[in-house]
């Protein structure tokens, strides 16, 4: 008898979820800013917009106001209080 791996299929099928690496909407990140005044400052900020063709994201401020970031550079703010 062969040894078949059945972990995570149904009738042949993968069922496991795929976890993605892409940025989420709607969660709080972290950025180096790319445009206009005061570039390589870093933004923490809600991302609002997405754009990894162009290499740009939008954060949004805690005062409500929109930042162009560098794509590459968001990382995911995590607060573990």
């Amino acid at each position: 008898m062969s040894e078949m791996k059945i972990k995570g299929m149904w009738k042949g099928v993968v069922t496991t979820p795929s976890i993605s690496k892409d940025p989420v909407i709607g969660m709080i990140y972290e950025g180096k800013k790319n445009r206009g005044k005061g570039q390589s400052k870093t933004i923490v900020g809600l991302l609002v917009q997405v754009f990894p063709e162009q290499g740009d994201a939008v954060l949004r401020d805690k005062e409500n106001f929109p930042h162009c970031v560098d794509y590459k550079s968001l990382k995911l703010i995590i607060n573990d209080e």
